[in-house]
């Protein structure tokens, strides 16, 4: 992952397997090691954690200090998840000081963490069957931002949790749906606090993942991601029965779409320019300026070859 901080300096953050599985165990963990880049160079290779055991899902954010939130396994054995706990990796000076801040019989998994423009940490996850979040202190005890009754899978994991400059808060993640696989959107009510409930942004019979978002200073909020077909194939059965299956096409693009006006437009931060208008297309090229750096988020949009699923 590539982390841009607010000093315009950009940090190179990845999961290291020293074993021969791509998820550590207990016996052979995973490691996460971190680069800064600062116009010049790159700095030494840091180690965040060389214990990360069963880990799925981690993110990372960048605002008055640097912060990794990452699952992982307590108790040794991977087939259990009610031991699934998160742990918080924060950067001090030239070290790296953990917290495990979940201690519960319940599963904490799929965190997505932000940085709130004024530089504070934003943290949302998967806990039990209820999405929970907490805002600056990321060891408060956490409240609860949509129940059960949302169905939020651990896709949540691939998501991103934005967070504008006057308290608004949105979630949007790619969710199986009845038609393929949709963008939904959960927002926070700045009068009530409450979330809403998840609706899907596009509601078509297509399939898209890849999702990646980011809040132009304009309060717009760009939404990068892969968009498949969905065909729907007959197929017959050893009894003569025909059923219909849902596949990928074989083709996926690379789309962007912008929606205006999601958030406050933000004031306490320069250098950044916004992009125009557009919804739904391809863009030759989009730049986004975070922090005074300038970041490629979308280059010339490209055709990906995918198998069938």
């Amino acid at each position: 992952k590539l982390v841009p901080a607010p000093d315009g300096s950009v940090w190179a953050i990845w999961q290291h397997s020293p074993g021969s599985q791509l998820v550590g165990t207990a016996e052979s963990p995973n490691a996460l090691h971190a680069a800064r880049w600062d116009g010049a160079g790159w700095s030494d290779v840091e180690t965040v954690t060389g214990e990360l055991v069963g880990t799925l899902a981690w993110q990372a954010a960048a605002g008055s200090d640097l912060w990794l939130v990452a699952e992982g396994d307590t108790n040794g054995d991977l087939t259990t998840a009610a031991d699934r706990e998160l742990f918080a990796y924060t950067r001090n000076g030239s070290g790296w000081i953990t917290t495990q801040f979940t201690h519960n019989d319940i599963p904490d998994t799929a965190p997505l963490l932000a940085a709130a423009p004024d530089g504070q940490p934003a943290l949302a996850w998967l806990q039990g069957e209820s999405v929970v979040g907490v805002r600056g202190d990321l060891t408060a005890h956490p409240a609860v931002w949509l129940g059960p009754e949302a169905q939020v899978s651990t896709l949540l994991s691939n998501g991103r949790l934005l967070v504008g400059e006057n308290g608004e808060m949105q979630l949007l993640w790619p969710e199986v749906s009845a038609q393929g696989q949709d963008i939904l959107q959960a927002q926070r009510d700045l009068s009530s606090s409450l979330w809403s409930q998840p609706a899907p942004l596009f509601n078509t019979a297509e399939k898209r993942a890849s999702l990646a978002v980011a809040l132009a200073t304009n309060g717009d909020l760009l939404l990068a991601m892969t968009r498949t077909d969905v065909i729907r194939e007959p197929v017959q059965l050893d009894n003569g029965e025909t059923v219909e299956f849902a596949t990928s096409g074989e083709q996926a693009d690379v789309v962007l779409t912008i929606l205006p006006g999601a958030f406050s437009p933000i004031t306490s931060q320069t250098g950044m320019e916004n992009p125009s208008a557009v919804t739904n297309g391809r863009l030759p090229w989009l730049w986004l300026g975070l922090g005074g750096s300038f970041i490629l988020v979308v280059g010339i949009a490209i055709w990906l070859r995918r198998r069938n699923t």
